[in-house]
Order: C-alpha cells, then structure tokens, then sequence
C-alpha cells in the first residue's frame, strides 16, 4: 500500500492541504446534483469576512487531521496538510513537525510562505519543507522526498486538472476545492486501494481476470459522486463524527 499520504485541498477559498498519503479535483458543473437531490441541497459556507473564514478553514483542517489520525493514515513525524490562507492568498496553513496526527489543535497550526519562512503558528513551528514544495507547485513519478519546488510543480502537471494521483514508490496524493471533498477522496482512494489488491491477489495477479467496470457506467457514477461538492457532502459523516467523539477538542 502507500507509503506515504499527500492530502491537498484547495478551496475556492484559496486553501490548500498535504498529509502523508493525498489529491486535487476539477472545477465541474454541479447541475447533475442539484437536479438529483433538489435546489436546498447544502453547500460550503460562505463569508463575507476573511479572518472568520480562516478560523473556520483551520478549524475542519485540524479536525481532517484529527480524521486521518482516527484512521490510521500518519506515519511516525512524516505527513501533511495544508490549507492557502485566504486572507493572505500567497500563504498557506500547515501541520508543525513531529505532532500527532490525533492530538493536533487549530491552535498548533502554523502559517508559512512558499519559501518556507514561518510567518505565525503554536508552540512548535518546525515544519516539514517538503510539504511546502509540493503545495507550492500545485498551487508521475516520485524522485525522492520532496525539497526543491521543481518536484512540486511536476507532480501538479502529472496531476492536472484530475482529483488523485497515485505517487510511484511513495503514495497517493489528493485534492480538492474543500478541506472536506480532499479527504473524502482520500479515504475513498485509499480503499480503492485495498479492493484494487485484493482483487488481484484473488486471481492471482492475472490482470486478465479482472472484471473492468464499463467506462460509460464510469462516467455516469462521476456525475453523482465524483464532482466537488459530492465529495464536500460525502465528508459530512466522517467530520460529525469526529466532532462528536472528540467534544471538538480540534478546535482549541
């Protein structure tokens, strides 16, 4: 499986996030949805003041790490992700280095540059630079820990204007408009994974065997499932669950 998660949102916000296994999603219409579910279906929140959305925008940030934490999704020290700030667009918010996944506050969260320079944060303002790299870029291969932009901007170009991509020898990297949709594709990516191998391991590794799904029935499944607000939605449990067993204790 992966060995590393990359998660990075990028809102239309202008937020953007990285964790040790992470993606990036395409503008699409949401027409197909609303038809499907009707006009009050939900949406992100707005805000007219920016300083209030960029507590909100920390706040489901650390508790996506609090989620990724819950499912097993860190790796030792390694592993992040990041929101652009959305008062100062050409900043962006990050998980400081060496803090758990499980316990990490709003509050620890600290805001860089994209040359690294830590600009605000917690206590511990260490940082991970390859985290910065990568997001800087996006803001396929993978040819080492990730310390020089160039990398970063090569993944993004692998990337395009697709959701996920899978990091060769490294792990899964995914994205989105939302901190929400970003994570959803995450964990619904890192399942794929799992049944991915495990179908494989059932036939053998015989590719052959393997029944593909038809790309019609594909692509109608992405008009219900696969845009961004879809994905936003789809998150809602996993954040309300959160939220309930940790009294959100994130957002302190």
């Amino acid at each position: 499986m992966a060995l590393h998660q990359h998660v990075f949102a990028q809102p239309l916000t202008g937020t953007s996030g990285h964790a040790v296994r992470s993606g990036i999603t395409t503008q699409q219409p949401e027409a197909p949805l609303i038809t499907k579910y009707g006009t009050g279906f939900p949406s992100p929140p707005t805000f007219d003041d920016k300083m209030e959305e960029r507590e909100y925008l920390k706040g489901r940030l650390a508790a996506a790490f609090r989620i990724f934490g819950a499912r097993g999704f860190d790796e030792g020290i390694a592993g992040h992700i990041t929101i652009r700030d959305p008062v100062e667009p050409d900043t962006m918010w990050i998980n400081p280095f060496g803090n758990s996944f499980s316990t990490l506050r709003r509050s620890d969260l600290v805001r860089v540059d994209y040359e690294g320079n830590v600009l605000e944060g917690g206590r511990n303002r260490l940082i991970n630079r390859a985290g910065i790299m990568i997001h800087r870029g996006s803001t396929s291969t993978f040819e080492g820990i990730v310390l020089e932009g160039d990398e970063g901007t090569h993944i993004a170009q692998a990337l395009g204007q697709r959701k996920a991509i899978i990091l060769q020898n490294h792990g899964l990297l995914t994205a989105s408009d939302t901190v929400e949709a970003t994570v959803f594709w995450y964990v619904s990516l890192e399942k794929l994974c799992h049944v991915h191998l495990t179908a494989l391991a059932a036939v053998g590794g015989n590719l052959n065997k393997i029944v593909q799904v038809k790309d019609e029935d594909a692509a109608e499944t992405y008009k219900s499932l696969g845009l961004p607000l879809s994905g936003w939605f789809s998150a809602k449990p996993m954040f309300d669950e959160i939220a309930q067993q940790t009294q959100e204790s994130y957002l302190a």
